[in-house]
């Protein structure tokens, strides 16, 4: 868990699942423990703004060029109703989509008000992709009272919202034993975000000029890549390099293996989505791929079906044709 400073407030990036900093001890974690749960999507910047007789906590952006925004948002501990886990109402929570002179709702505001030892409550909220760009989300800034901690529970380093995309988050709070009776208690949370990469074939082939990824981190991925695929077999940075080189101008198979690979490094760092559906029927007309529903195939089912085609001899056209859907994968055009 992210344990909030001796200052009043403090400040957190996450960059990955896991990544945790927690300094309670075993007493004091099982007596009062408090949980800062973020399923969530937050734009760059943080603000704090007054509302009612408290100070409420923003979430909030700062750029001008995004336009990914809260569309909705809510609690699940409004006044006048039991306190989640208990049979009492005492404390409650609030939460609001916040537009700027634009009319742009980039602040989420939230508030626990007349909170005490152990009170847990939710706020979550639907952030969408209002624009006509792909957006990523680059890291996630974490604030909150010394009275609280934090844990991150979800990365969502390198998650790509496309134009109409969006998500549903979930902050969770549970006050700890150092909160005082009856006391607002406010949380920040925000989340960087700039315009999505295209994973091409060129962008990987200069991932140490622009250090999106570190070494580390593509090592491993191509060791996953290498253990899941009968295509591909690179196991190095060496290799992958060479199998890019390769790409640009090889023969029919040498090309679609670059961008094959450059397909699956994308799933691997974010740069393509998983959940996401995909329309391959005007790169595949004849679904050579055998897609069980080719205008709306997922990802992993157009990977399955790629791997399906080793061992049965594709001709230069069909190697052409799968290079072409990951081609238009990697540049987001499907």
């Amino acid at each position: 868990m992210y344990r909030a400073t001796p200052s009043r407030a403090h400040a957190v990036r996450t960059h990955g699942v896991g990544e945790r900093r927690f300094a309670m001890d075993a007493d004091t974690r099982w007596r009062c423990a408090i949980v800062v749960v973020m399923a969530a999507w937050l734009l760059p910047g943080l603000a704090l703004a007054r509302w009612g007789d408290g100070l409420i906590a923003s979430v909030g952006s700062t750029s001008e060029v995004m336009n990914t925004a809260f569309v909705d948002c809510w609690t699940d501990d409004p006044p006048d109703t039991l306190d989640p886990g208990y049979l009492k109402d005492v404390a409650w929570s609030e939460a609001r989509c916040d537009p700027d002179e634009h009319g742009r709702r980039h602040t989420v505001v939230a508030g626990i008000h007349n909170a005490y030892p152990s009170y847990t409550t939710q706020v979550g909220f639907t952030l969408r992709n209002e624009g006509t760009e792909h957006e990523q989300i680059l890291s996630v800034d974490v604030n909150a009272p010394s009275e609280l901690d934090i844990e991150v529970s979800r990365s969502l380093t390198g998650w790509i919202l496309g134009p109409g995309g969006s998500v549903d988050g979930t902050v969770a709070v549970h006050v700890t034993c150092a909160a005082s009776q009856s006391a607002f208690y406010p949380f920040t949370v925000a989340l960087q975000m700039a315009p999505a990469q295209n994973g091409t074939i060129g962008f990987w082939r200069a991932w140490d000029k622009h250090g999106t990824f570190s070494r580390n981190q593509i090592a491993a991925w191509l060791l996953r890549i290498n253990a899941d695929s009968r295509w591909l077999g690179p196991t190095t940075i060496d290799g992958m390099e060479a199998t890019l080189r390769a790409a640009a101008g090889g023969s029919a198979q040498e090309r679609f293996l670059g961008h094959y690979l450059a397909t699956r490094l994308n799933l691997c760092g974010g740069l393509l989505m998983g959940p996401g559906v995909h329309d391959v029927t005007g790169v595949d007309p004849g679904n050579y791929l055998g897609l069980p529903n080719p205008a709306n195939a997922t990802l992993h089912e157009i990977i399955n079906a790629i791997e399906s085609k080793h061992g049965t001899g594709p001709t230069r056209s069909q190697y052409l044709l799968m290079k072409d859907v990951c081609d238009a994968l990697n540049n987001r055009e499907i």
